[in-house]
């Protein structure tokens, strides 16, 4: 065979994925229940997802397959991981409050697999604990690449040590890619894909392809106030204007009154969608940051509920943010996030509203 007749292969980067089970199921279930059980019962759809090619990066190689789970909750799903090519690896409750061994087991593989003479060139965490802070910043101190999937809420210290971070709303949606849904989103063209790749990277490229629609609806972090960019940088909060914080909302109101949403995924694309019809479109990231904040701040939507209860409950939920991650502001720029993030329902520091709307 003569050199022009070879047949070239694309490179495949060879990477382990290491699955904290308890964390990631724990985290869909409060976002979306149906997700959870496909999560559990079908890896191997996920797994491959993460896996294929996109957006000019080269494809994954999956050396290592590693879950780590609590039989004694969960050992109904662990056929279905192993099926799915996964080491499995027990990790039952040590203590009386029900603390399992997934923690060190976990940190012990991957600290061994990164001792030995290994060929893996990039490390997969599956969790949104942020104690694995540090065994990011041990793989990265060896010259390996870096990704983190979450299911929920997540520090920004653990999020900004990873090269990428595939967060839960594009875990959703890898999650979500099935049957002809999945067939029709692998034939539509780059510029007409819905879904957003909402991947933080230390580079402009992610894992996933992003839609136009979605691109154009995300300020550039360079086009916002410096207080703004700050503090997107810091907690993760959306790079998006006032106006844009507004829109979602108003949106927001408008979809819970209509009370047909059974899922925090589709509630964020139909968000997303009437955003679309306005002057101030938002990418379904920032929708889905907005609604897993409420989520995991415990609030109650109802079909009642107004845009400035949900703006004023937003808003606490981004200053607990930035108050966990050490933030200090002045008073006045105290001033200027809270209307920023609140989409100027909050014209004052006020934040105790909420509590007297609710």
């Amino acid at each position: 065979m003569s050199a022009s007749q070879e047949i070239r292969v694309s490179p495949l980067r060879r990477a382990a994925i290491f699955v904290d089970f308890d964390n990631v199921y724990t985290g869909l279930r409060k976002l979306d229940e149906e997700a959870a059980e496909q999560f559990a019962t079908d890896p191997g759809r996920w797994t491959e997802h993460l896996a294929r090619a996109s957006g000019g990066e080269v494809g994954r190689r999956f050396l290592i397959r590693n879950c780590y789970l609590n039989p004694s909750v969960y050992s109904k799903y662990r056929a279905q991981w192993t099926r799915a090519g996964y080491r499995v690896i027990d990790c039952p409750s040590l203590t009386q409050q029900g603390k399992s061994g997934t923690d060190i087991n976990l940190v012990l593989d991957a600290v061994d697999l990164l001792s030995g003479a290994s060929p893996i060139e990039e490390f997969i965490l599956a969790s949104a604990d942020a104690d694995f802070t540090s065994l990011i910043q041990r793989f990265r101190a060896a010259d390996k690449m870096t990704t983190v999937v979450v299911a929920g809420a997540v520090a920004s210290a653990y999020r900004l040590v990873a090269d990428t971070v595939v967060s839960s709303d594009e875990f959703l949606s890898s999650l979500a890619f099935n049957g002809s849904a999945r067939s029709e989103l692998e034939g539509m063209p780059t510029d007409q894909l819905t879904e957003k790749a909402s991947v933080t990277t230390d580079h402009p490229s992610g894992d996933m392809a992003s839609s136009a629609a979605d691109r154009s609806a995300t300020n550039e972090p360079s086009e916002r106030p410096p207080i703004e960019r700050q503090v997107s940088r810091v907690t993760g909060v959306p790079a998006i204007s006032k106006d844009q914080f507004r829109q979602i909302f108003l949106s927001l109101e408008g979809q819970l009154k209509l009370n047909t949403h059974t899922n925090q995924n589709a509630l964020a694309k139909q968000v997303r969608d009437d955003t679309a019809a306005t002057d101030h479109p938002v990418s379904r990231a920032a929708v889905a940051f907005v609604i897993q904040g409420l989520i995991y701040s415990s609030f109650k939507f109802t079909p009642t509920v107004t845009a400035l209860v949900l703006a004023t409950a937003s808003a606490k939920n981004s200053e607990a943010l930035c108050r966990g991650a050490r933030m200090e502001f002045t008073e006045t720029e105290r001033t200027e996030v809270m209307n920023w993030v609140s989409g100027g329902f909050l014209p004052s520091t006020d934040t105790t509203t909420a509590q007297a709307l609710e």
